[in-house]
């Protein structure tokens, strides 16, 4: 949106005696104080067609504060669980068409800046009403990562979930977590990479709070997984 600045320009106006002078002078005065109107730069951000550079999150504007009080399964896919290759029927590598068909449910394209390529999906209630703590994130057509924002009820299948703390994510995925602090926030960036053959380009991300909470995770392929601002 662009600003606007009302800018005041005081104008050196002569000296006139009398009444009709005095009047004059403040009717000049306040014609002269109407503001005229400066566009100030757009503050709208440029939308990357590049992947290359490393990216917030899409919720991150828009998300609301994350609290410990989880609201209950609403939706088919929050009974389903995460996985390095999913999120229960729906499986990293399908199309939008094969998920639909797999789980039943429509998929609604998300708003906001985002590029040609990648695009960020919801799934919905009868279709209409998006489920905006998971987004489906896809490439050229084909999903390639899932994220579970906050507020979201949805566990992996080890048990891992929002509020889940750092220890916790340590007893869970012994010796397969790597921390990378966040500057930005005190918190961290753990990264879940599996031991099992086949799944080396899989992760799982966890994001953490100063505390060392999880406020939201994501499931994907590397090096999209690692995509710090989703599609933007």
């Amino acid at each position: 949106m662009k600003a606007s600045y009302p800018i005041v320009s005081w104008p050196r106006l002569p000296l006139r005696k009398g009444f009709w002078g005095l009047t004059w002078w403040m009717a000049a005065l306040l014609a002269s104080c109407q503001p005229n109107t400066i566009n100030a730069p757009s503050s709208q951000p440029v939308v990357l067609t590049s992947h290359s550079l490393p990216v917030a999150s899409l919720k991150e504007a828009t998300q609301p504060v994350w609290t410990k009080h989880l609201r209950q399964p609403q939706h088919p896919l929050e009974q389903a669980t995460v996985s390095v290759v999913g999120l229960g029927p729906v499986h990293l590598g399908m199309t939008l068409a094969e998920a639909e068909d797999a789980t039943g449910v429509a998929f609604a394209i998300a708003p906001g800046h985002q590029a040609r390529a990648c695009q960020y999906y919801f799934p919905t209630h009868d279709g209409a009403v998006p489920i905006e703590s998971i987004g489906l994130m896809a490439i050229n057509g084909r999903l390639i990562r899932i994220d579970i924002w906050p507020g979201s009820p949805i566990q992996t299948v080890s048990g891992a979930r929002i509020g889940s703390t750092e220890a916790e994510l340590a007893a869970l995925y012994p010796g397969q977590i790597e921390a990378v602090l966040k500057a930005e926030t005190g918190g961290k960036y753990l990264t879940y990479r599996p031991n099992e053959d086949g799944r080396n380009l899989y992760r799982i991300v966890f994001e953490t709070d100063a505390e060392g909470t999880v406020v939201q995770y994501r499931t994907g392929q590397f090096p999209a997984v690692t995509w710090l601002e989703g599609c933007s």
